[in-house]
């Protein structure tokens, strides 16, 4: 049993095969792993045959710019948002959270306040207070939300009449 082969023997493999075919590979592989002597002809030639059909997928890029097509950062699945256990905070911690949250809020352009506003679920009066907004504005736009919402519904569900 012959050793695996590292990426720079398989560009050597692959270039020889290039110029000089079966029999030049044969040898470079003797070169390589004796071992490979021990085996007979007609696996050598499948081995070297399985290494020059599935070689090619953009190895030689990676040899010759030490660039390739790898896989990039954040190409993988994503990891699992864990939520806060809120019970483990006193009222003393509870308060300088939404502090601090009333910090970072604060800051932020009125457009992103109103969005914001949309995703708590609290009165309109608390988060108009919260976001030194008018409560209209904050009551405006949870309404247009729910209501666009409830068109989507309205619209799918006549659709389904209509098939059905």
């Amino acid at each position: 049993m012959s050793r695996h082969l590292k990426a720079e023997e398989f560009y050597k493999i692959y270039q020889e095969y290039k110029s000089t075919r079966i029999h030049g590979v044969l040898k470079m592989l003797f070169k390589i792993s004796p071992k490979v002597q021990n085996n007979n002809k007609k696996n050598n030639v499948w081995r070297i045959k399985k290494i020059i059909n599935h070689y090619n997928l953009g190895m030689e890029d990676l040899l010759v710019t030490k660039s390739g097509n790898l896989r990039k950062k954040g190409s993988g699945r994503p990891r699992k948002n864990k939520e806060p256990n809120w019970e483990i905070f006193n009222r003393d911690d509870l308060v300088e959270i939404a502090k601090r949250y009333y910090e970072i809020t604060n800051k932020l352009p009125k457009s992103k306040q109103i969005k914001e506003s949309k995703e708590l679920n609290l009165n309109y009066f608390k988060l108009a207070n919260l976001f030194n907004l008018c409560r209209q504005t904050v009551s405006k736009n949870k309404r247009n939300e729910y209501l666009s919402k409830l068109l989507s519904f309205w619209v799918e569900h006549q659709i389904f009449i209509f098939l059905f």
